[in-house]
C-alpha cells in the first residue's frame, strides 16, 4: 500500500499531528441538559493530546484537541464533567466606603488585595464561594466512572453523558 493511500486511510496530516476523529455527545444531569459544562479527555496512557468541550445550551458538546471541534486522537480516554460557578468577587480592601470590583483577569489586582487581607489589613474580607452545579464525583477520572475509547474511524462517534445527582 502507498504512504499516499496509508494516510488517506487514517488521516495522515501535514502538520505532522496525529489525526482526530470526531466525538460529540449530550451531557445531562438527572435527564435536563447542562449548559456551560466542561467535558475533558484524558488519555489513560497520560500521553499528550487530551481533548475538551464546552456544552452548549442543549448540553451538547463537540471534542476538540488542536482545532476547533477536530474530534479526538485514537486511544482511550477517562472523562470528568465539571460546571464551577463563583460569586460576584469583590475586592478584599475598600475605598472610601465602596468596594471595589477586581475584573475577571487583574491576576495582580487579586494578589494585591488578597495578600494584604489574609496578612489581616482587611476587615471581614473572605474568599467568593465556588461550587460545581454537577456532582463533585463526575469532577475526577478516580471517581466519574466515565471513560471511553476513540477509535480510527472516518464516521463521528457518541458518547452521552447521562449524569445523575445520586
Amino acid at each position: 500500500m502507498s504512504a499516499l493511500a496509508v494516510c488517506a486511510f487514517i488521516g495522515c496530516s501535514d502538520d505532522g499531528r496525529p489525526p482526530t476523529y470526531k466525538v460529540s455527545g449530550l451531557v445531562t444531569l438527572d435527564g435536563k441538559p447542562v449548559e456551560g459544562a466542561l467535558v475533558s479527555f484524558m488519555r489513560t496512557d497520560n500521553g499528550p493530546h487530551n481533548a475538551v468541550a464546552t456544552t452548549d445550551a442543549s448540553g451538547k458538546y463537540e471534542l476538540t484537541t488542536f482545532e476547533s471541534r477536530d474530534g479526538a486522537v485514537e486511544g482511550s480516554y477517562n472523562v470528568t464533567v465539571t460546571k464551577y460557578g463563583k460569586e460576584k468577587e469583590v475586592s478584599p480592601y475598600e475605598v472610601g466606603s465602596e468596594n471595589i470590583t477586581i475584573e475577571e483577569g487583574d491576576a495582580e489586582g487579586y494578589e494585591d488585595a488578597y495578600s494584604k487581607a489574609m496578612a489581616g489589613g482587611t476587615k471581614g474580607w473572605k474568599p467568593p464561594k465556588t461550587w460545581n452545579d454537577v456532582p463533585d464525583k463526575y469532577a475526577t477520572s478516580n471517581t466519574s466512572g466515565l471513560s471511553f475509547d476513540v477509535a480510527a474511524s472516518k464516521e463521528p462517534q457518541t458518547y452521552d453523558l447521562p449524569l445523575t445527582k445520586k
